[in-house]
């Protein structure tokens, strides 16, 4: 999944962003919705807003975490999804009645660029299915330094 780690250049709103540590053993989805802030799930509070910061430093352990970027594999720029930065503040504000309790942030990620949240993408392999599909392009997720 992460095989090929170039560098990519900066995330755009809208644009997918996974956090991983121990290796990529472990990884947490969110939506980067501009001036350095992430909606993602967390275990410890549901849906929230965060600073991209935290964001990387989601997980308690805080070994080797590191950060990708959603990106188009032929032109390695940030895939951005417009639409999921809105369906996002909506779930924030609870415009939506969705049951984010029973989601995970790779279910909300795909349900924000889609506006299905009844999806079965509960992994990263399948997120990644979904925005091929919706794109029509191979995505790669290109490392960024933190």
């Amino acid at each position: 999944m992460f095989g090929r780690l170039f560098k990519t250049s900066e995330p755009t709103p809208g644009s997918l962003l996974v956090t991983t540590w121990h290796e990529g053993l472990a990884e947490i989805a969110g939506i980067y919705i501009g001036s350095h802030k992430v909606v993602t799930i967390l275990e410890s509070g549901g849906l929230q807003e965060i600073p991209l910061n935290q964001f990387t430093e989601i997980h308690t352990a805080k070994i080797r975490s590191e950060l990708y970027i959603c990106s188009e594999s032929s032109t390695r720029r940030a895939v951005s999804f417009p639409q999921a930065i809105t369906r996002a503040q909506s779930l924030l504000e609870g415009r939506f009645g969705y049951r984010i309790v029973l989601m995970n942030s790779h279910q909300l990620c795909s349900g924000c660029i889609t506006g299905n949240f009844d999806n079965e993408d509960h992994t990263l392999q399948l997120l990644t299915a979904q925005v091929e599909e919706t794109i029509g392009k191979k995505v790669e997720w290109r490392k960024k330094d933190l």
